[in-house]
C-alpha cells in the first residue's frame, strides 16, 4: 500500500541503490514496484536499472561513490559493462596516408530479388561507417537499384553461383573480403541456403549473419535436433574464429528453441547460456541491446523505440561490418557499432521524432554522429 501511495503522488521520488521491488540482477519486477523519478545507486551501475522493464522504473541514475577501494571493484571481476559517449575513442583511428584497401573490404551477401532495400541498408551503412570498399552481391534483378541508390559499391550477382564458373566467381568474392555480411532480405530459397553454407565452410575472415542468414541456420539445426544443448553444440563447431550473430528475440529463439518471453525475461542469462564455451558473438537485438562473447556481457544503453522500425537491423549490420573491416576485434566492433547505432537513432529522433522515424534516417545520422564525435 505504501508503494501504491507513492506510485499515485505528484512529489518527486528518489530512490537509493534500487527502487524498491525491482531485481537488481535483471530488472525484473515483483508485484509491484516504486516509479522513480531519480535513482541514486551506490558503486556501480547494476544491470537491473539497465534492462527493462526495471529501467522504466528507474528514472535519472546517477552512481555514487561511497568509497569501494578499488582493488574490492577489481577482485569483483565484472563480465558485464556498458558504453557512454567517452566510448566513442575507441573508433578505429583514420590513417592520413591510407588508402581504400587500409580501411577494409566489405562483402554484403543479400537481397532476393525484390529484397534490395536490405543490401543497400547494410551497403550504404558499412560506407558511412568507414570501409574502404563494399561489394554487394545480390540477385541480378536489384542492378538497378543497388547501382543507382548506391553507385559506390561494387556490384555482382550471385544468380549462377552453383555452376562451375559461378562457384569459381564466388570463392574469388569469398577470399577478396576483409569481413563478410550474410543474409539481409537474402530469402530462404535452396540458393540462399547454398550461399550460406558455403560461407560457412569456405570463409576465413569475420562473418556476420543477420536476418535470413540466422533463418537458414535455424533451419539448418532443425535436421539435427529440436533439444537447446544440442544445438548449442552445433553452433559451437561453426567452425570460424569469428561469427557474428545478430538476432532479434524472435530468430533467436528459433535458433535454439526456447520461447521468446522466456529468453526477453532472462536475456542475460540466455546470452550468457549462447555464448558459453564458444567463440560465437551474439548480439541480441531488443529495446536493450545485449552482446555476448564467452564470458563477457555488453548492455546497450544508447537507441530509443523509433528504432524498432524494418531496416534498422539491416543498418546495425553494415555499422558493425565497417569496424571489423577497419581492424577492430569482432567483439569489440560489435559493442561499438551496437552503440554507434543507437547514437545514430537518438540523433535521428531529435530531428524527426520516434512517431515517423525509419531506418533511412539512422543510416543518415551516422555521419552526424561520427563528426560531431570521432
Amino acid at each position: 500500500k505504501i508503494i501504491e501511495a507513492m506510485n499515485r503522488t505528484d512529489a518527486v521520488v528518489f530512490s537509493v541503490d534500487m527502487p524498491s521491488g525491482i531485481s537488481a540482477d535483471d530488472g525484473s519486477v515483483a508485484n509491484i514496484a516504486v516509479r522513480a523519478d531519480y535513482t541514486i545507486t551506490f558503486g556501480c551501475q547494476k544491470q537491473g536499472l539497465l534492462l527493462y522493464p526495471g529501467a522504466e522504473y528507474a528514472g535519472e541514475i546517477t552512481v555514487a561513490d561511497i568509497g569501494f577501494p578499488e582493488f574490492a571493484v577489481q577482485q569483483a571481476e565484472p563480465d558485464t559493462f556498458y558504453y557512454s559517449m567517452e566510448d566513442l575513442k575507441q573508433l578505429p583511428a583514420r590513417k592520413r596516408n591510407g588508402h581504400k584497401g587500409t580501411f577494409g573490404k566489405v562483402l554484403v551477401i543479400a537481397g532476393a530479388k525484390g529484397m534490395s532495400g536490405a543490401c543497400y541498408l547494410s551497403a550504404k551503412a558499412a560506407y558511412r561507417t568507414g570501409a574502404g570498399l563494399v561489394k554487394v552481391l545480390t540477385a541480378s534483378d536489384n542492378r538497378p537499384i543497388i547501382q543507382t541508390l548506391l553507385p559506390e559499391a561494387l556490384f555482382s550477382s550471385y544468380d549462377d553461383c552453383q555452376s562451375i564458373e559461378g562457384t569459381k566467381e564466388l570463392m574469388e568474392h569469398l577470399s577478396w573480403a576483409t569481413v563478410i555480411v550474410i543474409g539481409p532480405g537474402l530469402g530462404q530459397s535452396e540458393l540462399a541456403a547454398y550461399l550460406l553454407q558455403t560461407v560457412l565452410k569456405t570463409a576465413r575472415v569475420p562473418v556476420i549473419l543477420d536476418a535470413d542468414g540466422l533463418n537458414l541456420l535455424a533451419k539448418l539445426l532443425d535436421t539435427i535436433s529440436e533439444d537447446i544443448n544440442a544445438r548449442m553444440v552445433a553452433l559451437s563447431g561453426l567452425g570460424m574464429d569469428s561469427v557474428i550473430l545478430t538476432p532479434h528475440l524472435l530468430e533467436l529463439s528459433r535458433l535454439i528453441h526456447v520461447p521468446v518471453e522466456q529468453i526477453r525475461k532472462n536475456m542475460i542469462d540466455t546470452a550468457s547460456q549462447c555464448s558459453y564455451n564458444n567463440n560465437l558473438i551474439y548480439v541480441i537485438k531488443d529495446a536493450r541491446t545485449v552482446v555476448a562473447h564467452q564470458k563477457d556481457r555488453y548492455i546497450n544503453v544508447s537507441g530509443n523505440h523509433g528504432m524498432a522500425t524494418g531496416g534498422s537491423g539491416d543498418v546495425l549490420t553494415g555499422v558493425i561490418a565497417a569496424l571489423v573491416a577497419q581492424g577492430m576485434a569482432p567483439y569489440k566492433a560489435a559493442c561499438l557499432g551496437v552503440y554507434l547505432h543507437g547514437l545514430a537513432g537518438n540523433y535521428a529522433a531529435a530531428e524527426k521524432g520516434t512517431y515517423s522515424l525509419i531506418a533511412s534516417d539512422i543510416l543518415d545520422s551516422i555521419e552526424q554522429v561520427l563528426l560531431t564525435n570521432a
